[in-house]
């Protein structure tokens, strides 16, 4: 006997649900982490440790966040990642204008904060 597809879905929803969950609470460490490369920058300049982490930080938001309907943070991810990648810091040019850098990051930063707080798009 196979699985009627309404528990199926059933199933999958929670599953989704609880994965979700857990994205969620794995954004709070790259919040702080996130704050921390905002002021350094701000406060140092963008060196290439500064903004690889930051692109880190980006790159993997991009393609994990709208598995669980994240998308304006995917986006806020995405432009992040373009505008260090941009930079060309990454490849060690050291002439970097942080201003746009600091404020995509900062709207990454608040759409980290606002899919903390989200309520789950899944119906239990």
């Amino acid at each position: 006997m196979t699985a009627q597809p309404h528990k199926t879905h059933d199933h999958l929803e929670k599953h989704l649900s609880v994965l979700r969950v857990q994205f969620q609470g794995s954004l709070r460490k790259k919040e702080a982490e996130l704050e921390d490369l905002i002021c350094d920058i701000a406060a140092f300049g963008a060196d290439h440790d500064r903004l690889s982490r930051l692109f880190y930080i980006a790159h993997g938001l991009v393609g994990v966040a709208p598995t669980y309907h994240f998308n304006a943070l995917a986006r806020a991810a995405e432009k992040v990642e373009k505008l260090v990648d941009q930079s060309n810091m990454i490849l060690g040019v050291q002439n970097v204008i942080t201003e746009p850098v600091l404020l995509a990051a900062d709207v990454m930063a608040e759409e980290i904060r606002k899919a903390q707080s989200s309520a789950s798009p899944y119906t239990l």
